[in-house]
């Protein structure tokens, strides 16, 4: 998939690997030096589909009395369980500096009051599950009987052995730039962020927030059988950076769902690229202007024509992250 879409990555991490492992058990006992990690109880709503536990703000009764919650819909239940705390609560303030710093530079922006409003109702967050109901997590170091949240299992993906060692002192932190879907910026604007601090780590300075790809205005689902294979949609547009200019042209700046029909691909591709960009590329080098055999049937023409669509997908990029 990779070598198909021409991408390059410095480092693939997993979290199946045993350094994650490690990483995230070191994690775990140096923020229970610190005293950020606690045990009680927990008594609430539990979603099972999204293996976490949600507030009674964010519950609702829909239509069939089945309580869900209001970020997915999912069906949760009610239970009381012994488990690990986050001890959140103390760092609220500092959380909320950072929200509200000028440095820290969240887009949409309507995010950033969303995250303060949660922030504001936001309890200490329950760590850990009962390894006899989610026994394939990492486990809770010296405790047998419990693994390790997988929410906070999977933020330490961030991090390495040697990061975590050095108490941050790499080359490559603190990320100049995240990028993630609207669905867990929960996650990474209030827990990830909270992490860090109890850990004493630079923050993120710059998140961008995208919404989600739909399929005929319909969510990407398994059970619908509407999922769009990357890689045959390379075969059926023929090359891997007309797939890249389409998501770029129906990527818009609203950072809302955005529809991806493979037809209306097509017909975006033939008018925006073969009849716009095409029609104006050859009356850019037409005889009238150029007295001289056309640049793209020259020998170097082709680097020409590359430049020109190129330069064109950086516009369109720009332009849908600066809006």
């Amino acid at each position: 998939m990779w070598d198909a879409f021409t991408i390059q990555y410095t480092t693939y991490a997993r979290t199946t690997s045993t350094t994650h492992m490690k990483t995230v058990q070191q994690v775990w006992e140096q923020l229970q030096e610190r005293g950020y990690i606690y045990r009680g109880t927990y008594s609430g709503w539990y979603c099972r589909d999204d293996e976490t536990f949600v507030p009674q703000s964010k519950i609702y009764q829909n239509s069939h009395g089945t309580y869900c919650t209001q970020e997915t819909q999912r069906p949760v239940e009610k239970l009381d369980e012994s488990t690990f705390f986050f001890k959140i609560t103390a760092l609220r303030q500092r959380l909320e500096d950072w929200l509200n710093s000028a440095e820290t530079n969240i887009v949409p922006a309507s995010y950033r009051t969303t995250m303060l409003s949660s922030l504001a109702d936001m309890e200490d967050v329950s760590i850990s599950r009962p390894s006899s109901r989610v026994g394939w997590g990492i486990p809770v170091p010296n405790s047998p009987t419990d693994t390790i949240y997988v929410w906070f299992d999977a933020l330490c993906v961030y991090f390495n052995t040697h990061f975590v060692e050095s108490g941050g002192r790499t080359g490559v932190w603190p990320p100049t730039l995240q990028i993630l879907g609207k669905d867990i910026v929960r996650f990474h604007c209030l827990l990830w962020p909270a992490i860090l601090l109890a850990l004493q780590v630079p923050l993120p300075t710059n998140i961008h927030i995208h919404g989600h790809w739909l399929v005929d205005n319909v969510k990407m689902s398994k059970s619908l059988n509407n999922v769009l294979d990357p890689a045959l949609l390379v075969r059926h547009l023929r090359h891997v950076d007309t797939v890249r200019y389409a998501l770029v042209a129906f990527g818009h700046s609203k950072f809302t769902d955005m529809s991806f029909n493979p037809h209306c691909v097509v017909h975006r591709l033939n008018s925006d690229l073969a009849n716009n960009l095409g029609n104006l590329l050859m009356r850019l080098t037409s005889s009238a202007l150029l007295p001289i055999p056309r640049c793209v049937e020259l020998p170097y023409g082709g680097v020409f024509t590359h430049n020109f669509y190129y330069f064109i997908i950086i516009y369109h990029t720009t332009n849908c992250m600066d809006t």
